[in-house]
């Protein structure tokens, strides 16, 4: 779930069924979807037909207005639906309704027919079936329970613990503040660095920051200012970036733990925290510009700064910690203060199903590996997947090459694991990766995007990794209990936002560099440790706490029986089968005809689909085609 500041406005995209339902009512009344079984145990439905009427018709419109950036379509009803979309879903049950009445056996009443249908769990109590619907339903007898306590009575030794978990919290403070903040920034801004343009021109910037800080424009229009947007963007986002920080966070709380002088693979853990700060400097770096972060694949751009905005940036790496398990909010109004808390826990390389017939499972490390390959099944199938697959093998070519390559081979003659931690691979990326990545010559990518695949096996990183993941384990059995850590933070807003040519700021009145709409803004958003810096327009203070949190047995136990009370329970099963497939009638005929159910007859629908789809293409109405086949 997503952890914002406050709640966030709903702008979802809204639907009208309207003219679908009505064109569903107007296919009812030509056709009955309903039949009872000579024997009144089992109640067909077919809607195929009405399915393939309706995708064929010309009145179909699509219920939503959809834009290039609408991701998902939301159950939120237009004004002209919302009041008649209960009315036209009465329409079509009343109807329903009615055929089932016509249909009933024997005359009988609806209610007295669909209850004949229905089986009393009880019947299937220890029933022992392999096929079918029955269940057994068995009793659970001797189960015992201990009762733990997060307490440490006197009694209890500190290193007997059952369980232990790590609690991040995350605290954000002085969020009342930071709308004004940000305007008094701006102020200073103008004062500070525009104070040498002629009086004219400042007299015009002295008015566009007036009506940009007091949202005149804006207001006119019924629209949210930019400050109003930036200020969105921080409270819903803030907490996702601070995720991301935590993760390295973690690491260096997990080593502060470990002596290194005893334990000398817990420099594998030293070489990962010392690169993914590389990889934030190098991708925070003031004095680059935007197009020194823009690459390019297969016909997609990206901008690698946009890229590691987000808080799972790092989450594709075979070993880091994830920030999961939402266990609360605390809010203090008064203070503008609000905390959030959460468990962590760490991916140690665990194993990834590859796509394909036979579901093949390799490690983490080696499935993004493979990506890397443009002659691998799932390098070309991310291909298939668009943007998103696209963007994916350009974050791991990043991302790999920052953690994972080196000049050290560990089984080479006289390694040195020291080191692992002299590699800087800034340099290897900006002078022979990227030049490629921004260049055109698909084929020299797919060579760089090979060779960087092929440098990091040659140097042994799955053994490094696999002593690495022996570190972290060790440190997860270690019984001494911890002491909590607080990490003070400020999450701050870069200087780069701003515009720094006056005429340009007064012909658009706006400040910032682009519009604040959409999470491509969070560049803009940077966090780092709690001090003075120049590099920030404002900024919100944060802190991080991590504490150990141990959980003791206790001298209660339990013992107790678990058992299904199906007293008054009652169930109807519903299948959906291709009853036309031979093999599938053989099976139902064999396992389920001697049971009461409801059967949705479906076709086989390839050759059918494909039909439609060249149709529909015409028509251009694809949406309806995914509507009606999953009914």
């Amino acid at each position: 779930m997503a952890n914002k500041l406050r709640e966030e406005d709903d702008l979802l995209t809204t639907v009208n069924y309207t003219s679908l339902l009505r064109l569903i009512l107007r296919q009812l009344d030509q056709y009955n979807p309903f039949q009872f079984s000579s024997d009144n145990k089992r109640l067909k439905i077919n809607v195929d037909t009405i399915a393939r009427n309706i995708a064929l018709s010309d009145e179909i419109s699509l219920p939503a207005s959809i834009n290039k950036s609408d991701h998902c379509v939301s159950i939120n009803f237009s004004d002209e639906s919302e009041d008649s979309f209960p009315q036209e879903i009465r329409n079509i049950r009343d109807k329903l309704r009615d055929f089932l009445v016509k249909i009933t056996p024997n005359n009988q009443s609806l209610e007295k027919s669909i209850n004949k249908l229905l089986i009393d769990l009880t019947k299937w109590k220890n029933y022992q079936k392999n096929k079918g619907f029955e269940y057994a339903f068995s009793d659970i007898n001797g189960i015992k329970k201990q009762r733990l306590t997060i307490s440490n009575p006197e009694k209890i030794i500190p290193n007997n613990s059952s369980l232990k978990l790590h609690k991040l919290t995350i605290k954000v403070k002085n969020i009342k503040e930071f709308e004004q903040e940000l305007k008094d920034s701006l102020r200073k801004n103008l004062s500070t660095n525009f104070s040498d343009v002629d009086s004219e021109i400042y007299e015009d910037l002295e008015l566009t920051l007036h009506e940009f800080i007091n949202y005149s424009d804006y207001r006119k229009n019924k629209q949210k200012s930019e400050i109003e947007n930036l200020v969105d963007l921080v409270k819903n986002e803030a907490v996702g970036r601070l995720k991301k920080e935590a993760k390295i966070i973690y690491l260096e709380y997990i080593l502060s733990q470990i002596d290194v002088n005893k334990n000398s693979d817990a420099i594998y853990l030293q070489d990962l925290i010392r690169r993914l700060r590389l990889l934030e400097n190098y991708l925070n770096d003031k004095n680059k510009g935007e197009g020194d972060y823009i690459v390019n694949y297969e016909g997609l751009e990206v901008n690698y700064r946009d890229l590691f905005s987000r808080g799972e940036a790092y989450d594709m790496l075979p070993i880091i910690p994830l920030v999961e398990g939402y266990l609360g909010e605390e809010t203090n109004e008064s203070k503008g203060e609000k905390g959030f808390i959460f468990g962590l826990k760490l991916k140690l390389n665990g194993g990834v199903k590859n796509q394909g017939e036979k579901r093949e499972s390799s490690s983490s490390l080696n499935y993004y590996l493979n990506l890397l390959n443009p002659e691998s099944k799932q390098h070309q199938e991310e291909l298939g997947k668009g943007e998103s697959g696209k963007r994916k093998i350009l974050k791991i070519a990043l991302l790999f090459t920052f953690i994972f390559a080196s000049r050290q081979d560990i089984d080479g003659e006289g390694y040195d694991i020291n080191s692992e931690l002299t590699y800087n691979p800034i340099e290897s990326w900006e002078e022979k990766v990227l030049p490629i990545l921004q260049s055109s010559d698909n084929e020299k990518k797919k060579n760089i995007l090979r060779g960087i695949k092929q440098g990091i096996e040659k140097y042994k990183i799955e053994t490094k990794v696999a002593r690495l993941e022996k570190v972290l384990k060790s440190f997860l059995l270690k019984k001494s209990v911890i002491v909590p850590k607080v990490y003070p933070l400020q999450i701050g807003i870069r200087k780069n936002i701003l515009k720094t040519s006056a005429d340009k700021i007064n012909e658009d009145g706006n400040f910032f560099q682009s519009t604040i709409k959409t999470k491509d803004s969070l560049k803009f958003l940077a966090i780092g440790e709690a001090r003075i810096n120049d590099d920030y327009l404002c900024h919100l203070r944060v802190t991080l706490t991590i504490d150990d949190i141990r959980y003791y047995p206790t001298q209660e136990t339990h013992t107790l029986n678990l058992g299904y009370d199906l007293t008054g329970i009652k169930a109807l099963p519903i299948m959906m089968l291709p009853l036309s497939d031979e093999k599938v009638n053989e099976f139902y005929q064999k396992e389920f005809q001697q049971h009461n159910l409801i059967i949705k007859e479906k076709k086989r629908l390839k050759n059918k689909i494909k039909r439609l789809f060249l149709n529909i293409q015409i028509h251009r109405k694809p949406f309806f085609i995914a509507s009606f086949f999953r009914c």
